[in-house]
């Protein structure tokens, strides 16, 4: 299937990147692997980094500049308020009929993902967005769980998913691709919201015009860092996180006349929390939050099932 004979890029690949130099290098190489039968660029944004990683896209920029196109930042736009770095900086420049994203510190696996995605939509027009499973690669023990979704037998939501979308988010960025005219209206609605994330109200603003797809098979790798957007270290960033998402939630049900059940939201987020304590073995602070020593104790077990179906998975793999 040809889906452009002109040089024009049907994909605009899309990375944000900040103090990624330990990272970048193996993102733009699985950006540069991929095997189309189209033309794409890659976009990469950097945040004014620190430690090198302007340097480093730096080279590949000279070594492709056709295919490369970066905006180096001298000031951290982050820290002086702006959240919405794709939508003010990167989808302006994104010529592409179709954007796929990646951050800095996730990379691709599957030299075919791009092609696969692309058709995917080219043949279903009333899909307006694709996901994929994907590894999970923890850095603190440097774990890796192949087909994370597939392994705990996740079942993720396809077609007419906002009502599911609002309650909660299981997909992720590093697999996305999508159509740029349906992001249109993203900056309007979010900007002065100060949501903690950018990528869960995208997906609302596209579940509310589209389908939404997912395909089963692994094309990416999904790095859990000790400390990023969506994985913090201290249990009140985290809970600044599960505050922020469930705003979003809350927001978007009203944009779009949904009634949500907030009971079961905040519930969800209670429940994310403990969840969280379990993981990071905080057993006294879990204790004292769940307030019911037999759920604790059943959040703590769970962990380490957890723990043991990853196991399994990694010894007889």
């Amino acid at each position: 299937m040809s889906l452009n004979l002109s040089n024009t890029p049907i994909v605009s690949v899309a990375c944000i990147t900040y103090n990624h130099a330990k990272y970048i290098r193996e993102a733009i190489e699985s950006f540069l692997m991929q095997k189309t039968n189209f033309s794409y660029e890659i976009l990469i944004h950097d945040d004014a980094s620190t430690d090198g990683t302007d340097q480093i896209i730096k080279e590949y920029e000279l070594k492709y500049p056709n295919l490369i196109f970066p905006t180096y930042q001298s000031e951290n736009q982050f820290s002086k308020g702006v959240r919405r770095i794709l939508a003010t900086f990167v989808f302006p420049k994104c010529r592409g009929k179709y954007i796929a994203l990646c951050e800095g510190d996730d990379y691709w696996t599957d030299p075919l993902k791009l092609q696969k995605q692309c058709e995917y939509l080219e043949t279903n027009p009333e899909f307006g967005l694709v996901f994929t499973d994907a590894d999970y690669l923890y850095e603190r023990n440097n774990q890796l769980i192949r087909a994370y979704d597939k392994t705990f037998r996740r079942h993720l939501p396809t077609g007419d998913v906002l009502n599911d979308l609002l309650y909660d988010n299981p997909y992720k960025t590093c697999t996305a691709l999508f159509r740029t005219c349906l992001t249109d209206d993203y900056n309007r609605l979010v900007i002065n919201k100060n949501f903690t994330m950018g990528d869960y109200p995208l997906w609302l603003i596209i579940a509310g015009k589209a389908k939404v797809g997912y395909m089963g098979e692994s094309t990416a790798v999904y790095r859990i860092r000790n400390n990023s957007a969506s994985h913090f270290h201290e249990l009140g960033n985290r809970i600044s996180f599960l505050k922020s998402t469930y705003r979003i939630s809350v927001y978007f049900s009203t944009y779009y006349n949904v009634k949500i059940n907030k009971k079961k939201l905040k519930k969800k987020y209670y429940y994310s929390v403990l969840n969280y304590l379990a993981q990071k073995k905080r057993f006294k602070i879990l204790f004292s939050y769940a307030g019911c020593f037999p759920l604790a104790l059943a959040l703590i077990w769970k962990e380490w099932l957890w723990h043991l179906i990853v196991w399994r998975v990694n010894r007889f793999k």
